[in-house]
């Protein structure tokens, strides 16, 4: 446990904030906090102290990640998992990390309706995370913008750890200003300012985007416009074709119904004809199926009496074997009965003998009771003395038992006695061994021990050579990883580069597709000039010495193009052409085929023409002479060159005008295409359309070459990476390899401390064995010892014992000679005893013989008699069954009577039944050959059914294709339209027709008319050529966007405006806070610098020449009896000093609720520390200090010392100590 001292002060601090203060701070499993602990912030200043390494900087560490700290490293660690308690020998590792900050918000410095307020975070080891203010869930950006300029943040001014001191030192002027910005409060202004310069970048590349939509987009509407105007004469056309040839073809429709009509009505006459014909044939079935269920009932009648007349011959045929059968059994039964008389007499002569036998047995059985009994008498007799004598040898017998068993129990003891001398005698031996074996365990042990001490130094060089390996491939291992990473940013920069080029390169294809389209259409070129060209063109072209369009001829730098365009007019679709005479023979030929205008410019009536004087040239905004600006050939340059030579090409329409001021001669055209003629005509502004020929050629030729040179950029840019990504894929091989490397010398260093822990573990179990031997040897000798006493006590006793024996036995060969006699007369009384009982046995043997005799005959004479009465009893039943037997014959010899008589009827009525089945079979024949005719004609009416039906079908077939083509072709169902339809003419009636008084009937003059005029309007469809339908449903919807994108052009336009004006207004403010906070500072710090130094001076100094909110800040500091000169000079205690007067300037100028100080002190001596202390006390009015010390005098001055111990190890745990309460016990 740490043991630290508390020093107490004469007074406690009892004000009481009136702002935000901390309350408490509640950690669970963060770091080395693994159990729940609570620290309680007092008013003034809290001391956190305890012994290095003990968990005293992870209290600041768990401050900052509660406030949303997101770099692990800034939190000591190499991945944020790293803060949740991992685990001791003794604990598990936790789940999940939890932390609580409870701040009091009375005066709701924080923008939350709650006086208190509590925010916690928790990670859990999956690498889930959350935040929470008051146990309901939010988000880290809330919770960052709830301390925005609060002074209190995870890298605000009042958190200063270990390293930050040398650290706000050694940054630079503008990494220094981030402490005067945050005192400042422009933090969230510099935030919001961010925010709207990217937000009003990305409005300035949608209003250019939006820009180059709508341009395209007006572009394409024109042509699509032409198109839907096309596409709807199409569908005029298409619609009154439609309803003709709906008209034709409901007219067919109503042919092929009528006709069907006609036909189905012919089939329903043929149909009530053949259902007649089927009613007679019908009738004459009934009857044919009558008489042959008259049939076969009769033969089933036959068929029933020839069964019968079976049956009644079996019945005669079995009652007559019955008979014979029942004459035979009476003869059996009479032989029975004679038997059974014989076998009666025999048995009742037997029981007569036996009867006789069992008066005999009972007299011999009388005599042989009596000398029983008085043999039993004597017997009990002679049992009486024997009985006395045994008892006698008992008494002797067990005195002699006694004795025995008191010699039994010495010879035990002395057994016992001399075993236990031998076993003490064989354990002496084994004690004597084991001291001879456990001497040599110690000098084998000796051996081992300086064994292991040699290999232990061996094991420790080989891990210290390991180590120096992994520590240099762990620094490869990291230069490698550094360079991987500055590769793959250099990677993804040329990727946005290629991506940017690939950008660029779309956007450029798809201008330079869509104006080539524009060529290939000659898209802009008169009607005119375009049959001309595409006649010349011709093998028998009827037009001669065409040399091509003036636009063709010409080549123009993109810049000049417009000016060039404006200035030529019409004349660049001018034709050129050899001679007059070629020139009217072009216009011959347009007036003769009707094909439009053009303009031809003939080689050999151009003349010269005026230039324009040299001084004009030389004026300022002067480009040239617009026919200097053209390549072509020479004979193409004298034709332009009479309507170019005087016209000058300026920079801007001032320049023109100032040109036709000096000279009125001349024609000036400007590069954005206005035009001012000699006599003051000035023409221009934003031309609405295609781009002109001339600019689009131009702009071709312009696409053209920067495609080429993104095509070169992208290549360069391509084999770039590939370089590097050759270069990164072999520094990854080499980084796994050193990783495989690094991990391989790992595991042979952490095999090499197991070596160590084993082989120290070893030594010590040695040493341990060492001296339990040595105890044992010392207990073996006093073992020894006892031994040799105990034998000899032994010996006494076995000796005495000996003694008892002797006299024993003497006393046993008294009482054996007296048991003797006993046994003598014992033995003779056993013998009359024997005797009686032999004698005995044989007469009750005899008894038992006779007795079994006895109930033998009884026995026999029962079953004799048993037999005899069953003998009677079956005579009896053979008389009573042969009376049954002649019983049944005299009826049976009545039943065959009957069944003759019976079989005499039957045969009469199978003969009348036959004859009767021959007739109806006559009658059958006769139906079924009038049935057979009317079936033929039967069959010869369905097959002309059959014949109309087909006729119908056919009707029914052509009327349903004609349904499924016109509903194919317009979704019109023929059926419900003849429905709804009058006098198809009526409704087809052109002007020149009259309307016809058969409605039934159209006239043939009226229908061809209308094939005619179909005919006439599908030779206007094949006219228009191929249409665009989706033209007009493409119009609507280009308009509705080119709509749409006018008015989101419009509204970010409003947006930019907005965004220009808001970032005015955040520098504007935020110009105003810094200054002013600067400058407060500024004299703050001049004054607390020499307050701790005790005089001096230092200064904080802006950069001059440059935005204030850009400016850096230098630190100059001049202790007592010093020069003037840079902090970066200054001593270490003086570095700190001047820090500490900087940060304590800041809270001067804006106080902040907390302040978080880590080992702050720890370079300063004992003079200084009492300033700083001083220093501290002032400002526990405004602000509540957390200060983690080594440092007595600091400790001293706190309200509250808490101390974090480890009294286990690898988990923090903490005391505290109330100042206050010290000095009430105290007092």
């Amino acid at each position: 446990m740490y043991i630290f001292m508390v020093f107490c002060e004469s007074s406690a601090h009892d004000v009481l904030f009136g702002i935000m203060k901390l309350k408490k701070l509640e950690l669970f499993g963060f770091k080395s906090f693994a159990e729940k602990t609570e620290i309680l912030f007092e008013d003034g200043i809290t001391v956190i102290v305890g012994p290095n390494g003990c968990g005293k900087s992870n209290v600041i560490d768990a401050v900052k990640w509660v406030l949303g700290e997101q770099s692990a490293k800034s939190l000591r660690g190499n991945e944020m998992a790293d803060v949740i308690f991992n685990g001791t020998d003794k604990r598990p590792s936790l789940g999940y990390a939890e932390v609580s900050l409870t701040i009091q918000n009375n005066k709701g410095l924080l923008p939350l309706e709650y006086t208190e307020v509590c925010i916690t975070r928790r990670l859990y080891t999956s690498g889930e995370s959350e935040y929470l203010v008051n146990k309901q869930a939010s988000r880290l950006k809330d919770i960052r913008e709830l301390f925005l300029d609060t002074g209190f943040s995870t890298n605000a001014y009042s958190v200063i750890e270990q390293g930050n001191v040398e650290a706000l030192l050694q940054a630079d002027s503008h990494e220094r200003r981030f402490l005067f910005e945050e005192a400042a409060g422009i933090s969230k202004f510099k935030a919001r300012k961010k925010s709207a310069l990217s937000k009003l970048e990305h409005v300035e590349q949608n209003l250019l985007r939006v820009g180059d939509i709508i341009e395209e987009l007006q572009k394409q509407l024109r042509s699509v416009k032409i198109q839907a105007s096309r596409a709807r004469k199409y569908q005029e056309y298409i619609e009154h074709l439609k309803k003709l040839k709906v008209g034709l073809s409901l007219r067919n429709y109503r042919e092929l119904k009528g006709k069907k009509v006609f036909v189905s009505e012919q089939i329903g006459q043929v149909e009530e004809q053949n259902k007649k014909t089927a009613e007679y044939i019908n009738e004459l079935e009934i009857q044919i199926h009558e008489i042959e269920d008259a049939i076969e009932q009769l033969a089933q009648q036959l068929s029933q009496m020839q069964t019968d007349m079976m049956n009644l011959e079996s019945q005669i045929s079995k009652n007559q074997d019955k008979v014979k059968y029942d004459h035979e059994r009476i003869k059996e039964l009479d032989t029975q009965r004679e038997k059974y008389s014989e076998q009666q007499k025999s048995l009742e002569n037997k029981v007569s003998e036996t009867n006789n036998k069992v008066t005999e047995t009972k007299t011999l059985l009388t005599a042989l009771e009596q000398e029983i009994s008085r043999l039993v008498e004597v017997q009990k007799i002679k049992e009486t003395e024997q009985k006395q004598v045994v008892f006698e040898c008992d008494m002797l017998y067990q005195g002699i038992e006694e004795k025995k068993s008191e010699v039994i129990s010495i010879l035990q003891k002395e057994s016992s006695l001399q075993n236990e001398i031998g076993s003490l005698s064989t354990e002496n031996d084994a004690l004597k061994s084991r001291k001879i074996r456990l001497a040599k365990r110690q000098e084998e042990i000796q051996t081992f021990v300086e064994t292991l001490i040699s290999k232990h130094h061996e094991t420790t060089n080989e891990k210290n050579a390991l180590t120096d390996e992994f520590n240099s491939l762990d620094q490869k291992l990291s230069t490698s990883k550094g360079r991987i990473q500055e590769l793959v940013s250099i990677i993804r920069s040329l990727d946005e580069q290629i991506n940017q080029q690939k950008q660029l390169q779309s956007s450029k294809t798809s201008r330079y597709e869509v104006l080539m389209d524009y060529e290939m259409r000659s898209e802009g070129v008169g009607a005119g000039a375009m049959a001309i060209l595409e006649e010349a063109k011709k093998n028998d072209a009827s037009v001669k010495g065409i040399k091509g369009m003036i636009a063709d001829l010409l080549k123009v730098d993109l810049p000049y193009a417009l000016a060039i365009e404006t200035v030529l007019g019409e004349r660049v679709q001018g034709i050129v052409t050899e001679t007059t005479d070629n020139a009217v023979q072009a216009l011959t030929f347009l007036q003769k085929n009707q094909k439009g205008h053009a303009i031809f410019f003939p080689l050999d009536r151009i003349s010269g023409h005026a230039t324009v004087p040299e001084e004009i040239l030389q004026k300022p905004d002067v480009v040239g002479i617009a026919s200097k600006l053209i390549n072509s050939t020479e004979e193409v340059c004298k034709v332009i060159g009479g309507f170019l030579n005087n016209t000058v090409v300026v920079k801007n329409l001032s320049a023109a005008l100032s040109l036709n001021g000096h000279s009125r001669t001349v024609r000036c055209v400007t590069l954005d295409g206005d035009l001012l003629e000699p006599e003051g005509t000035l023409s221009g502004g934003k031309r609405q359309g295609q781009v002109g020929i001339i600019s689009r050629k131009s702009e071709l030729k312009k696409i053209e070459e920067e495609l080429t040179q993104i095509k070169q950029t992208l290549e360069k840019l391509e084999n770039d990476k590939r370089i590097l990504i050759d270069e990164l894929t072999g520094l990854e091989v080499e980084t796994a390899q050193l990783a495989k490397r690094i991990d391989h010398v790992n595991i042979q260093r952490i095999s090499k401390d197991n070596e160590l822990t084993q082989n120290e573990r070893k030594r010590e179990e040695l040493v341990a064995e060492k001296k339990i031997n040595e105890n044992e040897s010392e207990e073996i000798q006093v073992e020894l010892e006892k031994a040799c006493e105990r034998e000899k006590v032994l010996q006494d006793e076995l000796r005495n014992l000996g003694e008892q024996h002797r006299q024993l036995e003497q006393q046993v060969e008294e009482s054996s000679m007296l048991v003797k006699e006993k046994e003598q007369l014992k033995k003779n009384v056993q013998d009359e005893i024997t005797a009686l009982k032999v004698s005995l046995a044989q007469r009750q043997e005899k008894s038992d013989g006779l007795n079994s005799a006895q109930n033998k005959l009884h026995v026999e004479l029962r079953e004799m008699q048993a037999q005899i009465q069953y003998i009677i009893n079956e005579s009896q039943n053979c008389l009573q069954k042969k009376q049954k037997a002649e019983a049944e014959i005299k009826q049976l010899e009545i039943l065959i009577s009957e069944f003759q008589a019976k079989k005499v009827a039957l045969e009469e009525t199978i003969t009348s039944l036959q004859a009767e089945r021959e007739e109806l079979d006559l009658k059958v024949m006769e139906l079924n050959t009038s049935l057979e005719e009317k079936r033929a004609d039967l069959k010869q009416t369905e097959q002309q059914q059959q014949e109309l039906k087909l006729k119908e079908n056919e009707y029914q077939i052509r009327i349903l294709n004609l349904e499924e083509r016109t509903k194919e072709e317009y979704q019109l169902d023929l059926a419900n339209l003849d429905a709804t339809t009058g006098e198809i003419s009526l409704e087809l009636m052109t002007a020149t027709q009259t309307e016809t008084t058969d409605a039934a009937t159209p006239p043939i003059d009226f229908w061809e008319s209308v094939s005619k005029e179909i005919e006439e309007y599908q030779g206007k469809v094949e006219r228009l050529g191929n249409v665009n339908l989706e033209a007009i449903k493409e119009q609507d919807e280009l308009e509705i966007r080119e709509t749409f994108l006018v008015n989101q052009r419009d509204d970010l336009e409003k947006s930019k405006d907005a965004l220009q004006n808001l970032i005015q207004k955040i520098n504007h403010t935020s110009r105003e806070l810094f200054e002013k906070t600067f400058n407060d500072i500024r004299q703050n710090f001049q004054a607390m610098f020499r307050k701790l130094f005790g005089g001096g001076k230092a200064d904080l100094i802006l950069e001059e020449n440059v935005d204030m909110l850009e400016a850096g800040i230098e630190i100059v500091a001049q202790p007592p009896n010093k020069e003037l000169r840079s902090i970066t000079l200054l001593s270490g205690g003086e570095k700190v000093m001047t820090t500490v007067a900087l940060l304590f300037a800041v809270f001067q100028s804006k106080p902040s609720p907390f302040c978080i100080l880590d080992e702050v002190d720890a370079a300063l001596d004992e003079s200084n520390i009492n300033r700083f202390t001083h220093i501290l006390k002032e400002f526990t009015s405004d602000t509540q200090f957390l200060v983690i010390t080594h440092n007595k005098v600091t400790m001293s001055v706190a309200n509250v010392l808490y101390g974090i111990t480890m009294q286990e190890p690898g988990v923090s745990k903490r005391v505290a100590v109330k100042f206050e309460d010290i000095e009430r016990k105290v007092a």
